[in-house]
């Protein structure tokens, strides 16, 4: 770690310290820079003589990073926003081509990490950007109106002063605060001299935001201070944060580590059966050597795997003997317990356990490949789409409130004037040769409608659509039709007789 990390400054409230050093967990967990924290665990786990013979933490399989990836599709296709009154072309200048991709990064923070902010700001000649950021670096307060929205955030980021040569790097503190609208404050902040933790902090808005004079950073055209920092939650709630929850999915992939890096030094040191010998020893030749193993008063014999070893015996009967105990390990029972074990933290991140299964469980095979069904996955992107939906309407509306003051657009502002239909996650072959299947019945049984079949398949979509959708491939059909009877020729009728007549005459 360099020594600027080192520097990094920590909030000075204990209890917020602690969910920031439990959120940067779970964050280097989910960004694959996480050896650290196994090695920690694994520390824990073993007695020191025990992890003297173990390898590095196994950081190779990650049952939280698995799970998330498959629990985070909402924006694997981009979704499709409406807006009453706007054109698609405007609607465009809201969400740039990186949004959505961008959706996919915070997706995945807030499925591991329960609660994410996005600040939303703009820049000349760049436009609208995001930044997403976990709590690992904020302090914030929630808005009395909107509990789950904060109203004060407080953010360190590692920050370049501008214009210095060689280039500064220092920890900033930015200070957003509409806890009084009347007076709003905008502020960035460093330690002071030497940028020590502890040190009185320095004033800096000037150099990272000039131009201001003390006035909040975003107003709208009467000076009315826009808020641009919205809260995203895996779940819907009163709460600003839930920090804890869903920690066990983390605290068992980092036990997990330590059990596949002893599963990883059992079949290195101890699938092979231990050989012993009782009142015996080898009678070296040229190419064996007897050296101290790694535990002390151990002596190893090494030789060339072709030869032959010779023993002889010490004892005063002259009757030494050899033998060997069993494996001390079975990989593949072993490795089947862990991957078991590792099934099991899915339960924990809110997935069925009917949609869980382990590839290799069955084949004997030792890996983590958690996989979920697709039906899982579905309800997974159903009980996400509400929560993330909430912060999408806010987050639309944010934006075009900014474009509105900076650009002189007329984009709606409310949150409630955005429609958002999340693509439906694909329907595998199997299950659309099913669904068809299962429709067909009801179809012919009379308990399904031809509008109720087309929302089956098509679930985004409201009845008004579906009917408009529905008449409209009825018309492009028979349109086709038309067409393909204009420009294919009947063929002429062959009216000459026969061999039949030729054969009845």
């Amino acid at each position: 770690m360099s020594d600027f990390r080192k520097l990094r400054p920590k909030p000075e409230d204990e209890a917020l310290q602690e969910i920031w050093e439990h959120v940067t967990m779970r964050v280097a967990v989910l960004t694959g820079n996480w050896s650290q924290y196994a090695d920690e665990r694994l520390a824990d786990f073993f007695a020191p003589e025990v992890l003297e013979f173990l390898p590095p933490a196994e950081v190779s399989h990650n049952p939280a990073l698995t799970i998330n990836l498959q629990l985070s599709t909402l924006y694997d296709d981009p979704p499709v926003v409406e807006a009453e009154g706007t054109t698609d072309e405007e609607l465009e200048v809201l969400m740039p081509p990186e949004l959505w991709a961008q959706s996919q990064e915070l997706l995945q923070l807030v499925v591991g990490t329960n609660d994410v902010l996005v600040l939303t700001g703009f820049t000349e000649g760049r436009g609208l950007w995001h930044k997403v950021v976990p709590l690992n670096s904020i302090e914030m307060s929630p808005n009395p109106q909107m509990p789950d929205q904060p109203n004060y955030v407080r953010h360190l980021e590692a920050s370049i002063r501008p214009n210095t040569s060689p280039p500064l790097k220092e920890w900033t503190w930015t200070t957003y605060d509409l806890r009084d609208p009347a007076n709003p404050v905008f502020k960035v902040e460093v330690e002071g001299e030497g940028h020590s933790p502890g040190d009185a902090l320095e004033d800096v808005t000037e150099i990272y935001a000039p131009g201001l004079g003390g006035r909040y950073i975003y107003t709208d055209a009467a000076g009315a201070p826009i808020w641009t920092w919205t809260a995203y939650h895996r779940r819907v709630s009163n709460a600003l944060m839930r920090p804890w929850a869903g920690s066990e999915v983390f605290n068992g992939t980092l036990t997990g580590a330590a059990l596949k890096t002893y599963w990883v030094a059992g079949v290195r040191d101890g699938a092979h059966p231990q050989r012993w010998t009782l009142d015996a020893e080898p009678v070296m030749a040229g190419n064996t050597s007897m050296t101290d193993g790694k535990a002390k008063g151990v002596k190893v014999v090494r030789m060339n795997q072709m030869g032959v070893l010779q023993w002889r015996s010490v004892g005063t009967d002259k009757s030494g003997s050899l033998g060997q105990f069993a494996p001390a390990m079975d990989p593949k029972s072993a490795g089947e317990a862990i991957a078991a074990y590792s099934a099991e933290l899915a339960v924990y991140a809110g997935v069925a356990p009917q949609d869980i299964s382990i590839s290799g469980g069955s084949t004997g095979m030792s890996g983590y490949a958690i996989a979920l069904s697709r039906d899982g996955q579905r309800k997974a992107r159903k009980a996400l789409e509400v929560p993330m939906m909430r912060g999408d309407k806010m987050r639309l509306a944010t934006s075009a409130t900014l474009l509105n003051a900076l650009t002189g657009t007329s984009l709606p502002e409310d949150p409630e004037d955005y429609r958002i239909i999340y693509a439906d996650l694909n329907l595998s072959l199997d299950e659309v040769k099913a669904s068809l299947e299962e429709a067909k019945v009801m179809r012919e049984q009379g308990v399904l409608g031809q509008v109720d079949q087309f929302l089956r398949f098509n679930p985004g979509m409201t009845r008004e659509e579906a009917i408009a959708r529905i008449i409209k491939n009825a018309q492009e059909e028979a349109e086709i039709q038309r067409q393909i009877a204009e420009a294919v020729p009947a063929l002429p009728v062959d009216e000459s007789p026969g061999d039949d007549a030729e054969s009845q005459e």
